[in-house]
């Protein structure tokens, strides 16, 4: 995993704030429902105004820091596969080619035999 994200670190490190960040969100808003539900409760019509309020940008805020998270997450998946593509698809192809010379040269030999 070092090695994957060596090159990408602010990219790895942001998104990790973003991701720790999306499940605290989850706790504020259900913190919020408690408020909401508490000032229902209490039938305090400016607290429940404000409860709702404080309720609906917990959602906004979820909703933007979730968003850039999954951007985050794409961007550096793009980045690390972008670099590493090229040597995955080289060792590949490298030991393709090794197995098909083997073989190829057994046939050869079979057939020089004869």
């Amino acid at each position: 995993m070092k090695q994957l994200i060596k090159n990408h670190q602010k990219a790895f490190y942001a998104f990790m704030i973003f991701n720790i960040l999306v499940p605290l969100t989850n706790i504020a808003f259900a913190y919020s429902i408690k408020g909401i539900i508490d000032s229902g409760m209490s039938q305090n019509e400016d607290a429940l105004t404000q409860a709702v309020l404080v309720g609906a940008s917990v959602i906004f805020i979820y909703a933007g820091l979730n968003f850039i998270s999954l951007r985050l997450r794409n961007k550096l998946v793009r980045q690390i596969m972008s670099r590493y593509k090229n040597k995955v698809f080289q060792s590949i192809l490298d030991s393709d080619y090794r197995k098909i010379r083997k073989i190829y040269f057994c046939i050869n030999r079979k057939y020089e035999e004869n």
